[in-house]
């Protein structure tokens, strides 16, 4: 262990660049949509991408991806603001409570800082102010969603105790025990349709993990199914994306990816052991051969979801290589990201499919 001082950073996500022969892309990955909740006025994730967008344009990147795997949500106003980098200005989705009229979500901050093409990276966990920002992208034709269906959450709840006399004061609500979570409204997309239920459908799919089948939000007690309202929207959305043929050349790439390959074998093995019923003898000997099963099973997973014939190279902005080759501890730590994300074999087909959108957007 080395003993030395560090610093927090101020901005929580970084930016990195994507390359090999051909086009320089971004790629920043969103864990969450994150914001300063005690200070309303305190920028959030939203400022910290395009401080981070702002580098990668130094480096004259052709494209941008954002990962928003995993990323179950978080401000909805953070979505916006987010959204809001690259459009104009317009309306951003409908939102409606019970027995009011639906009523639009706006972009009033004139002007973009970003207006090449986006990926979009999700998969099963991605939810709520994640899908919200994917339908944006959608309706506005940014670019491409790429990965898996999300999890399917086009609703909002509000906390509130179940003692409604404690509404009354906000002593009175520290004192309160017991609550209930009650669904309030529900988001449109500017076409009014819902992805409620049913989840954000990416214009390229790639295979998914096994054992999300059930992590959905069709799944939970009670959820409310997708529907449809009538509302006038009018917006500006960019020219049509030729989806086709990047779908095409995508799944030409996958079907003869070795890795791909490797990976879905890895995940029918995995699946097929999650399905069969589990019976766990309580002795000592059985239980450590299933444990020894399982941690096999997945730890095979874990390697097969790593490229072995990727060529994308991953680097240092040019503006956070300055810094980050300063400090060792830094150093080390952002090589193993970069390490982590040239091993990814979902980020190295998206980088494919950018290039592709850029081949055809030019």
């Amino acid at each position: 262990m080395i003993k030395q001082k560090t610093v927090s950073e101020e901005n929580t996500i970084k930016g990195y660049i994507l390359k090999n022969n051909s086009n320089n892309i971004g790629y920043i990955s969103l864990p969450s949509f994150y914001t300063d909740m005690l200070d309303g006025d305190s920028p959030g994730c939203a400022n910290d991408v395009a401080k981070e967008i702002l580098k990668l344009e130094g480096d004259t990147i052709k494209g941008l991806i954002i990962d928003l795997r995993n990323n179950g949500g978080g401000s909805m106003s953070e979505a916006m603001n987010l959204a809001g980098i690259f459009i104009d200005e317009g309306p951003l989705f409908i939102y409606k409570e019970k027995n009011k009229k639906p009523h639009l979500y706006k972009d009033f901050n004139r002007g973009s800082i970003f207006h090449k093409p986006i990926v979009v990276l999700i998969n099963e966990t991605s939810a709520s102010a994640s899908e919200l920002f994917c339908n944006i992208v959608k309706d506005y034709n940014l670019g491409l969603v790429v990965g898996q269906t999300s999890y399917g959450k086009g609703s909002a709840q509000v906390v509130i105790p179940l003692d409604t006399n404690a509404l009354k004061s906000e002593e009175s609500m520290k004192k309160a025990t017991d609550f209930i979570k009650v669904t309030h409204a529900m988001f449109y997309r500017l076409n009014c349709t819902s992805h409620q239920g049913i989840g954000v459908i990416p214009d390229v799919v790639l295979p998914g993990i096994p054992g999300y089948a059930n992590y959905k939000e069709n799944k939970e007690h009670y959820f409310l199914s997708a529907e449809t309202i009538v509302k006038n929207v009018v917006y500006q959305p960019r020219p049509p994306i030729d989806m086709a043929t990047v779908q095409q050349n995508s799944k030409v790439r996958v079907d003869n990816s070795a890795d791909f390959k490797k990976l879905k074998l890895s995940s029918d093995s995995l699946l097929l052991f999650m399905n069969n019923t589990q019976k766990i003898v309580l002795k000592y000997n059985e239980f450590k051969q299933y444990k020894k099963t399982t941690e096999q099973l997945y730890q095979s997973f874990v390697s097969a979801s790593k490229a072995r014939t990727n060529v994308v190279k991953c680097v240092d902005n040019t503006f956070d290589n300055k810094i980050t080759n300063v400090n060792e501890q830094k150093k080390e730590f952002n090589s193993k990201i970069r390490e982590s994300i040239e091993e990814d074999i979902f980020i190295n087909e998206s980088f494919f499919i950018m290039n592709d959108l850029i081949s055809l957007t030019k």
